[in-house]
């Protein structure tokens, strides 16, 4: 009976020790991310005011419901870009709640990022669903445009993730789409340039909003996440691929 009793308690420890530590070290994780969030900031408050964010326009009819337009550098932005690390994303991934079994297999890949442009003319361009908004009055950037409708080229954007599993995102810049997220849950999102160079991705959910700056140089790519409600900023760096 007390040999019984042993084992049952033995196993039950056995099976909970993993589950405890791993809350311990959640915990002391968050409290780590939140004290020392509070002295780094990737995105200053000083560049969020001075145009950061892109607001939409309520000036223009024509325009209303799309982001003002900002003419991209395509030299930059276009291309496939590898993951190489990451800044305070364990930390983020925990104070959003996210599960041991889902961190873990975010943590554990190593995705890779490809940006491409799609020319309504394209055999594999279609019409987006519930894209009901104004043409965003962007040019096609190669030799020709202006800011008329009559010589610009419509387009969209297609965001490719490769890691365990190859997923697709198309877009028009500034026109708000929904799309499932990895829980399950709907967001509204709206993708606009704030700058040549800086992709400004804002995700809308039910309880929080998420900032997305996507920052393209020669080298490559750095994204910063900024969470609505905590205000806590994560960094996932990315390398450019070269042209062979």
């Amino acid at each position: 009976m007390i040999v019984s009793f042993v084992m049952t308690l033995f196993l039950i420890l056995f099976f909970l020790w993993p589950l405890v530590q791993e809350m311990e070290r959640r915990d002391a994780l968050l409290l780590n991310a939140t004290l020392s969030n509070n002295a780094t900031q990737f995105v200053s408050e000083e560049w969020l005011r001075a145009g950061g964010v892109l607001v939409n326009s309520t000036e223009d009819e024509e325009l209303k419901g799309a982001a003002r337009p900002v003419q991209p550098d395509w030299s930059l932005v276009l291309g496939t870009f590898h993951h190489t690390k990451d800044e305070n994303f364990e930390e983020f991934l925990i104070s959003a709640g996210l599960s041991f079994f889902t961190r873990t297999i975010i943590l554990s890949t190593s995705p890779s990022v490809t940006f491409e442009r799609v020319f309504q003319d394209d055999d594999d361009y279609y019409d987006l669903p519930g894209d009901n908004y104004p043409d965003v009055k962007y040019w096609d950037g190669e030799g020709g445009g202006g800011w008329g409708y009559e010589k610009d080229k419509k387009f969209q954007v297609v965001l490719t993730t490769s890691s365990i599993v190859t997923l697709k995102q198309r877009f028009r810049l500034g026109h708000p789409f929904t799309k499932q997220d990895y829980d399950g849950t709907p967001s509204k999102n709206t993708l606009t340039f704030v700058a040549p160079n800086v992709l400004y991705h804002f995700k809308e959910k039910e309880h929080v909003n998420t900032s997305i700056y996507h920052n393209f140089d020669q080298e490559g790519l750095i994204t910063t996440i900024i969470s609505g409600r905590t205000g806590m900023q994560a960094r996932r760096h990315f390398r450019r691929e070269e042209d062979v």
